[in-house]
């Protein structure tokens, strides 16, 4: 019979393995300081990115059942969060060339009458935007950890 890990299960390893690490004789307290707070963020992060892809796949999946009319451009809400969410510099070498492709391709799709390629481009760049987000958040919390460390 095949078993899979559960989160508690999942939690309690890490938990132990915390333990390990306090009390490994010859462990530097600076080091488990450092390196706990960061195993936690790398893994509330990579958890957070699985979250949102499973939520943008089933929308795309319900989405491909009933068909809609453009109230407005794609990608729209994602700007606004990230404009609320991230510095004016980030949103602008980041996400809006994202936006920008995301636009071209989804219009050009819908002008050929391909609806099907627009929503699976819709689909494509907002799991390319969210991964976007993740990846810069994760970034910056590295270069702030370096330049803590020096």
């Amino acid at each position: 019979m095949k078993q899979s890990l559960h989160e508690e299960d999942f939690l309690f390893l890490l938990l132990m393995f915390v333990l390990f690490l306090l009390f490994m004789p010859g462990m530097n307290i600076t080091i488990i300081a450092l390196f706990i707070p960061t195993v936690l963020f790398l893994l509330l992060a990579f958890v957070g990115c699985v979250a949102i892809g499973l939520f943008i796949a089933v929308t795309f999946f319900q989405s491909l059942m009933q068909p809609k009319k453009i109230s407005e451009a794609p990608g729209s809400i994602l700007l606004s969060i990230v404009e609320f969410l991230y510095r004016p510099t980030t949103v602008e070498h980041t996400f809006r060339p994202i936006i920008a492709d995301w636009r071209v391709e989804y219009f050009d799709a819908l002008q050929q009458g391909r609806v099907l390629k627009a929503r699976w481009i819709t689909f494509r760049y907002t799991y390319s935007f969210i991964t976007a987000m993740c990846a810069s958040k994760v970034l910056s919390f590295i270069k702030m950890f370096k330049s803590a460390s020096r």
